[in-house]
């Protein structure tokens, strides 16, 4: 089975819990019955922020989170082979992402864990020393200027500029410029305002036929009826968030 779900926080608070309170599903059957892995991929929209500071704390955030998610989520938790996040941009939208393909859990409860590491994550992230902190911009900075491989990505690099319309051909110099005026405040309030205080999320769920008992009586609280979406353009125009994609046709 295939699910679609979209969380957001409600309108008349500004923070939430780990539990949803818009939630939208779309299911569908996948066939294959023998398959038993079941899957997850969590999204946590951050919102549009195509200036450099922006940029340079996406990739902060995506250094930061991708051994700590996988420490937790495989080793300690070992949910899964297959565990990791990510940052990352599209059409001028950041993101962060989460997926976890797992043989002994469904992805309701997947769900929950990972809900549980973004709070482990913020907590991480308060405990660092600025020795720590200072690593973690060392390294984001060493991957920014990583030199490119072959001419195909160094083409790539730069046709992605032409094909946002933004032209930044120096994109990576001014990266690094913006990453070092940051500073370990700006990493955990980032970390609050994508989890906590603004979260907005979009779970997809594929679930193995073996699990699919164990996901159907689990609830998720608070409980309530997931209205069905039948057009993913209409679903879109319903949100603020979703850019316009015209200067992209």
């Amino acid at each position: 089975f295939f699910f679609l779900m979209m969380r957001r926080p409600p309108r008349s608070t500004q923070s939430r819990s780990s539990a949803a309170s818009d939630v939208y599903k779309r299911q569908e059957y996948m066939g294959l019955k023998t398959e038993k892995n079941s899957a997850i991929f969590a999204y946590y929209q951050v919102g549009e922020g195509s200036d450099d500071r922006s940029r340079a704390l996406s990739e902060l955030l995506q250094n930061f989170i991708k051994d700590k998610t996988f420490n937790q989520l495989r080793t300690n938790e070992q949910l899964g082979y297959i565990v990791f996040g990510l940052s990352y941009t599209d059409l001028l939208v950041n993101g962060v992402g989460f997926i976890i393909q797992s043989t002994t859990a469904h992805p309701k409860y997947l769900s929950e864990r990972i809900s549980a590491c973004t709070e482990l994550l913020i907590s991480n992230a308060e405990a660092l020393t600025d020795e720590e902190f200072q690593k973690y911009i060392e390294s984001v900075r060493l991957t920014i200027l990583k030199k490119h491989l072959n001419i195909f990505q160094e083409a790539g690099l730069y046709w992605s500029e032409v094909d946002a319309h933004d032209y930044a051909f120096d994109r990576r110099e001014r990266k690094v410029a913006a990453l070092k005026t940051l500073t370990k405040e700006d990493l955990i309030q980032h970390l609050k305002q994508v989890f906590t205080e603004q979260r907005r999320c979009l779970e997809v769920h594929s679930l193995a036929k073996v699990h699919q008992d164990a996901y159907e009586s689990h609830e998720i609280k608070p409980s309530r009826n997931f209205p069905v979406i039948r057009s993913a353009r209409a679903f879109q125009k319903l949100h603020s968030t979703y850019r316009n994609l015209k200067a992209f046709k």
